[in-house]
């Protein structure tokens, strides 16, 4: 499955190493095609710089050592679903443009976007979801 990851999600990934969302990220990371947006990776490097001075040396060696599609996605000529947070628009693109089969995100901007592909999942809609589908395969 090709899944984009939004920026908040990294966050979490690097900073709880132990949270739900890095367990999901591990799981996506070993078993999914994973997606990140250049518009992203320039919000990660301007989040840690800006709240997490300390961490951002581990930033770019977290960044190396994931096999990822970076998708630098411009405005498409396609008519987009509209969104409250007009800043969120980059990410949302970049998961249309790549053909993202989900894309995953905290952010609750995303919720009310009538989208059927990619699919907006949290973390811990995620998760239950693949336990479903777990569920189904051994029965």
């Amino acid at each position: 499955m090709r899944i984009l990851t939004d920026t908040n999600i990294i966050v979490s990934a690097i900073l709880f190493p132990n949270s739900i969302v890095a367990r999901v990220w591990n799981y996506i990371i070993e078993h999914h095609h994973v997606i990140i947006s250049k518009y992203s990776i320039d919000e990660l490097e301007a989040v840690f710089q800006r709240k997490f001075p300390d961490s951002v040396g581990i930033l770019q060696p977290f960044l190396a050592s994931i096999a990822c599609e970076v998708v630098d996605a411009e405005q498409p000529d396609i008519e987009i679903p509209p969104i409250r947070d007009k800043t969120d628009l980059p990410v949302l693109i970049a998961a249309i443009v790549a053909d993202a089969d989900i894309l995953l995100t905290g952010d609750k901007d995303f919720s009310d976007i009538p989208l059927d592909k990619p699919a907006i999942m949290t973390p811990s809609i995620f998760m239950k979801s693949k336990m479903l589908s777990l569920h189904h395969e051994n029965n």
